[in-house]
């Protein structure tokens, strides 16, 4: 599983997830999740393997910008530099739309 998994477009939640045994972090976006470890739970589904919830918040997709924040009632926070680290890793799958941050801020 690649380490960036986004929706297409509109707002949506995400989760940042640890491999229990990897220890490989992802973050994984859905519109469609009305929590947040509904996403945790189809990620298990996928990929028949263990995953620990490090936090998530919300994502907004449009044509020229992706917009990461808010937190997640369930997980909390999660840690900014490891959502920075997996935007900016894979920037060339981005088509070049901006990326802004308010982690922890709104819901």
């Amino acid at each position: 599983m690649s380490t960036l998994k986004l929706h297409k477009s509109g707002a949506g939640k995400y989760v940042i997830l640890e491999n229990d045994s990897t220890k490989k972090k992802i973050l994984v976006s859905d519109e469609r999740a009305g929590f947040h470890k509904e996403i945790l739970r189809k990620v298990i589904l996928e990929t028949n393997e263990q995953w620990k919830c490090l936090g998530g918040g919300r994502i907004k997709i449009t044509q020229d910008n992706i917009h990461i924040y808010g937190y997640s009632v369930d997980f909390g926070t999660p840690n900014e530099s490891d959502v920075k680290s997996i935007i900016e890793s894979n920037l060339d799958s981005l088509e070049n739309k901006s990326i802004t941050y308010s982690i922890g801020e709104g819901y």
